[in-house]
């Protein structure tokens, strides 16, 4: 690991704590392996093999399950099988060849996940060596390695992870090519096919890789090097073209969403010009006081944040120090930070700002001796002493939780941790298997939850109160069966069809939970009858 120039923009003389530091820290490839191996020990403990309730990592499994068998990239959980627009294919494309070596289990692939959060940290160090002093660095990467969010995220089957690695590499090599030696031909070429290739397949790993590939090519551009411009156009242009011809020839892609008020509730319309405003804002604060301060230390109390709005207004001051010399990545975090803002605010989440994560505690770390120029040196010692208390604290729970999650599923508890208010759905789920007709499709909450858990076809009931456009839903999909949940879209588009026409319903005794039952819908003329108060009945 070369060494870098830390660019600090104020020096305080005397400092003894930042000379201890760079005494005593280790830097290189030792502070490299440090750090990995704090990160590797970490997830280890917080590991839970219980599959998520996203949804998301239940179509990541259904599509890679595709790949992997041959059946080319398609939603394995809808009744004809479409062809996916959503998800880009790299990550379902390393999932399937994870799966055609032999990892098979939800569990043995969340083990896979700690290799991307593990190379996610290390691409971190190297990208952090460029911006602040290797002092700063190992310190900076040692609290992303704990990050609370972050061992959340190391066992999810999701792409948020492997997204943040190649962003950070694809940073790394960019940053380190401006500042290498340009007589060095073989490790300039190297740091080129880097940087290119890590900024293609985080683009199309998630679509959010797009400002990445806008600010890696105006850097080349404004750096001069025209030709590995052109060699990335070349390489992002014709794919993205393809996969957009794709998306819009099947039925959209995610970025048709930016324009709804709430994704989950069409009704409410599209945004409009204040209705933009009103969200940016609002996500500002949601990213500020909630998601930042949880991969700082997993708190979202008063004081957690107190801390991360302190976090960003640092961050803000350091990235204007740094933006008088700007490398991609000072172009990349507010192209980046827009598209955060401009997201629907439902899905807006710590995992998302993840990627820009190492980049704002190094910029946190650059402002931060300006602090001494307002704050007396103790009360800056004691914040950042109750921060890594905090940090601490969030790390040792989810070590106790991943502790007893894995002794139960060694104990063979298939699902031992399931989040709160989901345990009833993947129970009802699971225990679908094998007991209805081959052919059945079931419209749900959550339609690849239930496919990967039972594996019966699914749709998601439609996003309508009108019971008339339910039940024509129900008869397009060929759906004879719902899964009726308690969560806010079945109170707002599933209840009003049971509720006005309970005699097109009867419920199954051997499928019914506290939280979900399994119902048949009977087709009209073919009613069945119900009691006086309107109760729907077991199915003859």
């Amino acid at each position: 690991m070369s060494e870098a120039v830390a660019p600090t923009p104020v020096v305080v003389e005397g400092d003894r704590f930042a000379l201890w530091l760079d005494r005593n820290v280790p830097t290189g490839w030792r502070a490299l392996l440090v750090v990995a191996l704090v990160h590797v020990i970490a997830a280890l403990l917080a590991f839970d093999p219980t599959p998520q309730a996203s949804g998301d990592n239940a179509a990541y499994h259904a599509l890679a399950e595709a790949l992997a068998t041959g059946r080319g990239y398609v939603r394995l959980w809808e009744p004809t099988q479409p062809p996916e627009t959503l998800y880009p294919p790299v990550f379902p494309l390393l999932i399937a060849a994870a799966m055609r070596l032999g990892v098979q289990s939800w569990a043995a692939l969340h083990l896979l996940m700690i290799c991307f959060s593990a190379a996610f940290v290390c691409a971190s160090y190297g990208l952090l060596r460029r911006v602040v002093s290797p002092a700063q660095a190992f310190v900076c990467s040692v609290a992303v390695a704990l990050s609370p969010a972050l061992l959340d995220a190391s066992h999810a089957l999701l792409s948020d992870v492997p997204f943040a690695a190649l962003t950070a590499a694809a940073l790394w090599a960019f940053a380190t090519l401006d500042a290498g030696d340009r007589h060095d031909a073989a490790r300039e070429r190297w740091l080129v096919a880097v940087g290119l290739v890590a900024t293609v397949l985080a683009y199309f790993t998630r679509s959010a890789g797009l400002p990445l590939v806008i600010a890696a090519f105006a850097w080349l551009l404004w750096k001069r090097r025209l030709v590995v411009a052109g060699i990335l156009g070349a390489m992002v242009v014709p794919l993205a073209i393809a996969w957009s011809a794709r998306a819009r020839h099947q039925g959209g892609a995610y970025t048709d969403f930016l324009r709804y008020i709430d994704p989950y509730q069409p009704e409410l319309g599209r945004v409009d010009a204040v209705d933009v405003l009103v969200r940016m804002f609002s996500n500002l604060d949601l990213y500020a006081s909630r998601h930042l301060p949880s991969l700082l230390y997993g708190g979202t109390d008063g004081f957690a944040a107190f801390g991360g709005w302190i976090c960003v207004i640092l961050a803000v001051i350091g990235y204007w120090f740094r933006v008088r010399r700007p490398s991609v990545s000072e172009l990349w975090v507010p192209l980046y930070l827009g598209l955060l803002l401009l997201w629907p605010a439902a899905w807006s989440g710590d995992r998302l700002l993840l990627p820009m994560y190492p980049l704002l505690l190094a910029y946190a770390v650059l402002a931060l001796p300006l602090t001494r120029v307002f704050l007396p040196r103790p009360v800056v010692v004691c914040t950042l002493v109750i921060a890594g208390i905090g940090l601490l604290s969030s790390d040792v729970q989810r070590a106790r939780r991943g502790v007893h999650c894995t002794s139960a599923y060694r104990r063979g508890t298939a699902r031992p941790c399931v989040e709160n208010g989901w345990g009833d759905f993947t129970d009802l789920s699971m225990r679908l298997r094998g007991r209805l007709p081959d052919s059945s499709v079931i419209l749900s909450r959550k339609p690849t939850i239930l496919y990967a858990e039972s594996g019966y076809r699914s749709l998601m009931y439609p996003l309508s109160s009108a019971p008339d456009t339910f039940f024509a839903e129900a008869r397009r999909a060929g759906a004879r069966y719902v899964v009726v949940d308690v969560s806010t879209l079945a109170n707002l588009y599933l209840f009003p069809a049971l509720r006005t026409h309970p005699n097109r319903f009867c419920t199954l005794p051997d499928f019914q939970r506290i939280r979900a039952s399994l119902m048949r819908i009977e087709p009209e003329g073919a009613q069945v009858s119900t009691s006086t108060a309107g109760d729907i009945k077991p199915c003859p």
